[in-house]
């Protein structure tokens, strides 16, 4: 055996990051030459009085912040690198707009310069992500479930009787759910090495003290079942026990037994909390330039931003409404000391509270003015130019989450997932006219189900219609009492053979119950702006399901 060989420690031993270790601590002395060519030619462009000077100025700040930019996101520094890039935009906007640079985009080149001076002083290896202690898995907001809510593979890990509560498979069966029982963790973790992973995942806590932390490195970066959704449940749910299954990338805690109504509620939920749509945000800006700027900022963290130059465009999309492109956050920059920004917000305030957007203001440093001060008291949140690019993104995605959540309550019939019929009207008339315009078709099912108890039969009801939809499928109140199914362009055909089924299964769940059902499809229909017409041919022709 050589001394290599007996891990002798005088020896060098050679490890695969040393040269990414050697790059990444190179990196600062780099970044601060960088910037020190950036500041220079933003002092040269700050001196100069004609425009080619000012260009050449320009340029060099423009092209010193795209190699800090590119350099700084290689090297692991996204955040430097985010800010130099929006310097960069900046600069180059600047550049090809003949009206610029203003006061406000000096003041927001300045703002981004100062940022970028203290990151780069302070800039250390152990900042860089590339060379960061992996994380633990991630905390999620909903699932992302890789099969369709009315076909999920559920596997339940714990002990039958304490875990699954009494009949739990036969009644996720009903709802097209296929259940995996597995005794334990150790048992999933057998599991998932040899065969394909489950939708979804539910633990008992009570059976495995240490479930959580095993779950999280299963359903880890480098677990079998990677990024897969899990619940936990417990006899006794507290706050200690919900942060810890949370923490460990888990969607929440249920009480224990569980039961089969509880598990499909939670995933519901979670499922309408998941939204797909991108949270859409409008920017009221007169200035293109430093508009666009605040866009591609906003664009970077996930949101879909628009930007409008005048308050009358502003006020036609968000009065169209979410369901037809309508906005969840408008952004007002009042820099001009105009009144422009408070007639909008006069104007929005006859609408209800739970459809306004939220309203993010943006006000000149310093004293404002007194249209500034009056619309500083209706906004949501209140912030001040040049902007902090992070901070104001982050509040606009938190104003955001807020519009989407009032809006979701005023729409539905209290928490569950049945439109309310104004909601549901507006929705079905922008998939009728979407269906005509691109020549796709359409059907709507009616149903209503009469029972012992109209309450709880009308929820089962509900609830298998929602296990049956598709993601993007509508639910929501009709004529007369009765539910309306809207699958998004399927025809008749399609239709009947994704709801049909709901039918045996209400039929298997609630004996006795009788269920009327009618089908209508937009082919017979003249009227493109008549939901209203297209639901009551549904229910004229309805009639009790044999």
């Amino acid at each position: 055996m050589t001394a290599m060989d007996d891990g002798d420690p005088a020896l060098p031993t050679a490890r695969p990051t040393d040269p990414l270790r050697q790059a990444v601590a190179a990196f600062p002395p780099t970044a601060a030459t960088l910037m020190s060519d950036l500041t220079e030619g933003l002092d040269a462009a700050a001196r100069a009085t004609e425009p080619a000077p000012l260009d050449d100025a320009l340029g060099r700040v423009a092209a010193a912040a795209h190699k800090l930019a590119g350099s700084a996101g290689s090297m692991g520094y996204e955040s430097l690198g985010r800010m130099a890039a929006a310097l960069e935009r900046l600069t180059e906007g600047v550049r090809a707009d003949p009206t610029h640079p203003t006061d406000a985009a000096w003041a927001q080149a300045r703002s981004l310069a100062g940022g970028l001076a203290k990151a780069v002083a302070s800039l250390t290896p152990e900042q860089s992500s590339l060379l960061a202690p992996r994380p633990g898995p991630p905390t999620r907001d909903g699932p992302a479930l890789s099969a369709p809510f009315g076909a999920l593979r559920v596997a339940v890990i714990g002990p039958g009787s304490e875990t699954t509560g009494e009949g739990l498979a036969d009644r996720l069966a009903l709802y097209g759910w296929t259940v995996v029982p597995l005794s334990g963790v150790q048992a999933a973790m057998e599991e998932a090495a040899g065969a394909p992973a489950p939708d979804l995942a539910v633990v008992d806590l009570d059976a495995a003290p240490d479930a959580v932390d095993r779950m999280a490195a299963l359903t880890g970066p480098d677990g079998d079942w990677p990024a897969l959704p899990w619940l936990a449940t417990c006899a006794r749910p507290g706050p200690g026990t919900w942060r810890a299954v949370v923490t460990a990338g888990g969607l929440g805690l249920l009480a224990a037994p569980l039961t089969a109504d509880a598990l499909i509620a939670r995933v519901a939920a979670l499922e309408a909390a998941h939204d797909d749509d991108m949270s859409r945000v409008l920017i009221l800006d007169p200035d293109p330039v430093l508009a666009d700027l605040l866009r591609q900022a906003l664009e970077d963290v996930g949101t879909a931003p628009d930007v409008a130059t005048e308050p009358t465009a502003a006020l036609h999309a968000v009065e169209r409404g979410h369901d037809e492109g309508g906005v969840d956050v408008l952004v007002i920059i009042e820099r001009t000391g105009r009144e422009a920004g408070l007639d909008l917000a006069c104007a929005l305030d006859g609408r209800g509270a739970d459809l306004l957007p939220g309203l993010v203001l943006v006000l000149p440093d310093g004293a404002p003015t007194p249209a500034g001060a009056a619309l500083a008291a209706c906004a949501d949140a209140v912030t001040a130019w040049p902007l902090d690019l992070e901070m104001i993104a982050a509040t606009v995605r938190a104003q955001a989450a807020r519009a989407r959540a009032r809006r979701r309550t005023a729409r539905t019939e209290g928490d569950g997932p049945v439109l309310v019929r104004t909601a549901l009207d507006l929705a079905v008339s922008d998939l009728m006219r979407r269906a005509r315009d691109l020549d796709l078709p359409l059907a709507l099912v009616w149903m209503r189900a009469e029972g012992e108890s109209p309450a709880e039969t009308e929820g089962l009801l509900a609830q298998l219609i929602q296990a049956a939809l598709r993601p993007g499928d509508l639910l929501g109140r009709g004529p007369d009492g009765g539910l309306v199914a809207v699958p998004r362009f399927l025809d008749r055909a399609g239709t009947e053979a994704l709801l049909r089924p709901v039918a045996g299964r209400l039929a298997a769940l609630a004996p006795g119950t009788t269920l009327s059902w009618g089908l209508a499809t937009l082919e017979a229909d003249g009227d493109t702006d008549a939901p209203a017409r297209l639901m009551a041919r549904a229910r004229d022709g309805a009639s009790p399901v044999a």
